[in-house]
């Protein structure tokens, strides 16, 4: 597994993919929206295929606040 780590501070729209949790988003973020799905123009039976494509704005609190703790490993 790849880690980036910490997001900068004032970064304040994500892009999830792949994420199956809405609930956690919408906890951390005041705004997401469903905006596409996953094609990888191709038949493949996989984890990622047509799965979700989310942007979210507006954290709710630091990244400092919630990144080890609570979205690190939460995917």
């Amino acid at each position: 597994m790849v880690e980036f780590g910490r997001p900068p501070a004032d970064a304040d729209v994500v892009i999830a993919v792949g994420w199956e949790r809405p609930d956690a988003l919408n906890g951390w973020f005041e705004q997401c929206v469903l905006a596409g799905r996953v094609d990888q123009r191709v038949e493949v039976a996989n984890d990622e295929n047509g799965g979700p494509i989310y942007v979210c704005r507006g954290l709710r609190r630091p990244w400092a606040q919630i990144w080890d703790t609570e979205v690190r490993h939460a995917g």
